[in-house]
């Protein structure tokens, strides 16, 4: 059976699970300039299909004239955050209420018609927008890590304060404990001298 002394001298799992969370936090900062540079190579290879959400992306579903899809019909696409020609999806739309063959055949075409005017051109960089928005999204996670990293230390300091105070106090009853047994023992020997 484990004794309250042997209990406190275990390190908490506080302690344990703290620095697990800072070895991690360690390991995804040391990770993240090539995990951007992996992203950015992605950006990079995805260039045609970018291009492609972009120019689709212009065609507004609200501003255009498309059969048998009117104000009604618009605001429930929406609802769904299906708002330009690139959030056209078959299997999505079809989900929605209202919406049966007709009308999503009706939008798919209309997408497509949009989709014959796309030309791909090779000799545009990575589009400026998408770059920006990774560098924000890897901007944030530093900084995120690098307060966990940062208020790490003062975390397992105050979780090992309190472990060392529990200590202290375990050590102290125990102390107690053994100073009153030896007193009991003391007066259960003189007991017996009578």
């Amino acid at each position: 059976m484990e004794s309250a002394l042997d209990k406190s001298a275990i390190i908490p799992p506080e302690f344990a699970s703290e620095r697990k969370k800072l070895e991690r936090a360690k390991a995804d900062y040391q990770g993240l300039e090539p995990e951007k540079a992996k992203r950015l190579a992605a950006l990079q290879a995805a260039r045609e299909q970018k291009q492609r959400q972009h120019y689709l992306e212009r065609f507004r579903i609200e501003d255009e004239v498309i059969p048998g899809i009117g104000p009604k019909y618009k605001a429930d696409l929406r609802g769904f955050n299906i708002e330009d020609a690139w959030d056209i999806d078959a299997g999505l739309i079809s989900g929605i209420k209202g919406f049966g063959k007709v009308k999503v055949n009706t939008l798919v075409a209309w997408r497509r018609s949009k989709e014959a005017g796309f030309r791909f051109d090779p000799s545009l960089p990575v589009d400026p927008r998408d770059i920006y928005a990774l560098d924000r999204e890897f901007l944030q996670k530093r900084q995120t890590l690098q307060n966990t990293l940062r208020s790490g230390p003062q975390a397992l300091r105050q979780t090992v304060s309190v472990w060392q105070a529990q200590r202290r106090q375990t050590q102290a009853q125990l102390h107690r404990v053994a100073k009153d047994l030896a007193q009991a023992n003391v007066n259960r020997i003189a007991l017996r001298a009578f």
